[in-house]
Protein backbone atom coordinates (compact mmCIF):
# COMPACT_ATOMS: atom_id res chain seq x y z
CA UNK A 1 0.00 0.00 0.00
CA UNK A 2 1.15 3.45 -1.17
CA UNK A 3 0.63 6.25 0.93
CA UNK A 4 1.83 10.28 -0.27
CA UNK A 5 3.44 12.09 2.40
CA UNK A 6 2.91 16.10 2.70
CA UNK A 7 5.56 16.37 0.02
CA UNK A 8 4.37 14.12 -2.17
CA UNK A 9 7.05 11.62 -1.79
CA UNK A 10 5.52 7.94 -1.74
CA UNK A 11 5.36 6.99 2.24
CA UNK A 12 4.97 3.01 2.21
CA UNK A 13 2.57 0.69 5.12
CA UNK A 14 4.84 -0.77 8.45
CA UNK A 15 5.40 -3.84 6.13
CA UNK A 16 6.61 -2.71 3.26
CA UNK A 17 10.43 -0.73 3.31
CA UNK A 18 12.25 0.91 0.11
CA UNK A 19 14.57 -1.37 -1.90
CA UNK A 20 17.72 0.08 -1.99
CA UNK A 21 17.88 0.98 -5.09
CA UNK A 22 14.38 3.34 -4.45
CA UNK A 23 16.44 4.97 -2.17
CA UNK A 24 18.96 5.72 -4.26
CA UNK A 25 16.21 7.39 -6.91
CA UNK A 26 14.76 9.05 -4.41
CA UNK A 27 18.66 10.55 -3.42
CA UNK A 28 18.88 11.55 -6.95
CA UNK A 29 15.77 12.91 -7.60
CA UNK A 30 16.01 15.57 -4.16
CA UNK A 31 19.44 16.30 -5.16
CA UNK A 32 18.35 17.03 -8.46
CA UNK A 33 15.41 19.39 -6.89
CA UNK A 34 17.96 21.03 -5.19
CA UNK A 35 20.29 21.47 -7.86
CA UNK A 36 17.83 23.58 -9.73
CA UNK A 37 16.23 25.29 -7.10
CA UNK A 38 19.61 26.57 -5.99
CA UNK A 39 20.46 26.82 -9.55
CA UNK A 40 23.51 25.46 -9.07
CA UNK A 41 23.57 24.31 -12.84
CA UNK A 42 25.19 27.93 -13.62
CA UNK A 43 28.51 26.94 -12.08
CA UNK A 44 31.04 27.24 -14.96
CA UNK A 45 33.03 23.93 -13.58
CA UNK A 46 29.90 21.83 -12.57
CA UNK A 47 30.03 18.14 -13.73
CA UNK A 48 28.04 14.72 -13.88
CA UNK A 49 30.70 13.55 -11.36
CA UNK A 50 30.91 16.58 -9.24
CA UNK A 51 26.95 16.14 -8.82
CA UNK A 52 27.19 12.45 -8.36
CA UNK A 53 29.36 12.66 -5.47
CA UNK A 54 26.96 15.33 -3.64
CA UNK A 55 24.03 12.25 -4.35
CA UNK A 56 26.40 9.78 -3.20
CA UNK A 57 26.10 7.73 -6.02
CA UNK A 58 28.27 7.05 -8.89
CA UNK A 59 27.58 9.00 -12.76
CA UNK A 60 26.16 5.79 -13.79
CA UNK A 61 23.51 5.52 -12.01
CA UNK A 62 22.63 9.38 -12.69
CA UNK A 63 22.46 9.32 -16.06
CA UNK A 64 20.22 6.18 -15.84
CA UNK A 65 18.17 8.09 -13.78
CA UNK A 66 18.07 11.27 -15.80
CA UNK A 67 17.79 9.15 -19.19
CA UNK A 68 15.01 6.91 -17.63
CA UNK A 69 12.64 9.57 -15.67
CA UNK A 70 13.53 12.76 -17.69
CA UNK A 71 14.04 11.21 -20.81
CA UNK A 72 17.68 13.34 -21.16
CA UNK A 73 21.38 13.19 -19.80
CA UNK A 74 23.17 15.09 -17.77
CA UNK A 75 24.81 17.66 -20.34
CA UNK A 76 22.02 18.37 -22.44
CA UNK A 77 19.62 19.42 -18.89
CA UNK A 78 22.56 21.36 -18.30
CA UNK A 79 22.37 23.26 -21.42
CA UNK A 80 18.98 23.93 -21.35
CA UNK A 81 18.48 24.90 -17.60
CA UNK A 82 21.11 28.08 -18.56
CA UNK A 83 19.72 28.55 -21.71
CA UNK A 84 16.21 28.50 -20.19
CA UNK A 85 17.74 31.19 -17.55
CA UNK A 86 19.61 32.86 -20.46
CA UNK A 87 16.36 33.54 -22.42
CA UNK A 88 14.74 34.88 -18.93
CA UNK A 89 17.58 36.94 -18.51
CA UNK A 90 17.67 38.81 -21.94
CA UNK A 91 14.18 39.10 -21.85
CA UNK A 92 14.09 40.93 -17.92
CA UNK A 93 17.61 42.75 -18.65
CA UNK A 94 17.41 43.55 -22.33
CA UNK A 95 19.98 46.40 -22.43
CA UNK A 96 22.57 43.74 -20.14
CA UNK A 97 25.50 42.58 -22.85
CA UNK A 98 24.63 39.29 -24.46
CA UNK A 99 28.42 38.25 -22.84
CA UNK A 100 27.41 39.06 -19.30
CA UNK A 101 23.99 36.92 -19.91
CA UNK A 102 26.41 33.95 -20.67
CA UNK A 103 28.93 34.47 -18.39
CA UNK A 104 25.79 34.64 -15.56
CA UNK A 105 24.76 31.44 -16.71
CA UNK A 106 27.32 29.47 -16.18
CA UNK A 107 29.50 30.00 -19.92
CA UNK A 108 33.01 30.21 -19.41
CA UNK A 109 33.02 32.16 -22.85
CA UNK A 110 31.31 33.96 -25.43
CA UNK A 111 31.88 31.64 -28.14
CA UNK A 112 30.76 28.91 -25.81
CA UNK A 113 27.15 30.45 -24.79
CA UNK A 114 26.86 31.65 -28.45
CA UNK A 115 27.27 27.59 -29.72
CA UNK A 116 25.28 26.47 -26.88
CA UNK A 117 22.51 29.36 -27.31
CA UNK A 118 22.33 28.80 -31.17
CA UNK A 119 21.71 24.87 -30.96
CA UNK A 120 18.96 25.09 -28.21
CA UNK A 121 17.29 27.76 -30.00
CA UNK A 122 18.47 26.97 -33.31
CA UNK A 123 19.17 31.13 -33.60
CA UNK A 124 22.44 32.95 -32.49
CA UNK A 125 21.62 35.27 -29.21
CA UNK A 126 22.41 38.48 -31.15
CA UNK A 127 19.41 38.04 -33.38
CA UNK A 128 17.19 36.34 -31.38
CA UNK A 129 17.75 39.13 -28.65
CA UNK A 130 17.09 41.77 -31.68
CA UNK A 131 13.69 39.72 -32.90
CA UNK A 132 12.23 39.54 -29.56
CA UNK A 133 13.20 43.25 -28.53
CA UNK A 134 11.90 45.35 -31.98
CA UNK A 135 8.66 43.02 -32.25
CA UNK A 136 8.34 43.45 -28.19
CA UNK A 137 6.94 39.61 -28.31
CA UNK A 138 7.57 39.33 -25.05
CA UNK A 139 5.52 41.57 -22.85
CA UNK A 140 7.79 42.64 -19.07
CA UNK A 141 6.17 41.19 -16.09
CA UNK A 142 3.50 42.49 -13.85
CA UNK A 143 4.66 43.03 -10.55
CA UNK A 144 4.30 39.96 -8.11
CA UNK A 145 5.14 37.60 -11.61
CA UNK A 146 8.23 35.62 -11.62
CA UNK A 147 8.04 34.45 -15.03
CA UNK A 148 6.09 36.10 -17.82
CA UNK A 149 3.72 33.72 -18.63
CA UNK A 150 3.40 34.17 -23.32
CA UNK A 151 3.23 31.48 -25.73
CA UNK A 152 7.02 32.67 -26.74
CA UNK A 153 8.54 31.89 -23.76
CA UNK A 154 7.51 28.45 -23.31
CA UNK A 155 7.98 28.17 -27.38
CA UNK A 156 11.92 28.73 -26.24
CA UNK A 157 11.53 26.77 -22.52
CA UNK A 158 10.26 23.61 -22.96
CA UNK A 159 9.28 21.57 -20.08
CA UNK A 160 10.59 17.74 -19.77
CA UNK A 161 8.20 15.08 -19.32
CA UNK A 162 8.35 12.73 -16.71
CA UNK A 163 7.22 9.28 -17.02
Amino acid sequence: MFLLNRSGHHRRGPEQKLSFDELRENDIRDALSEWIETRSYREPDDSIVRFAESCGVNETEVAEYLSYHLDTDYVRLRRVLRIQDAVLLLLLFPKKPLSQIGRLVGYKNWKEFRVQFTKYTKHNPEKWHKRIISKREMPRPTRGEHRPSSPTLRLWCPIFKCR
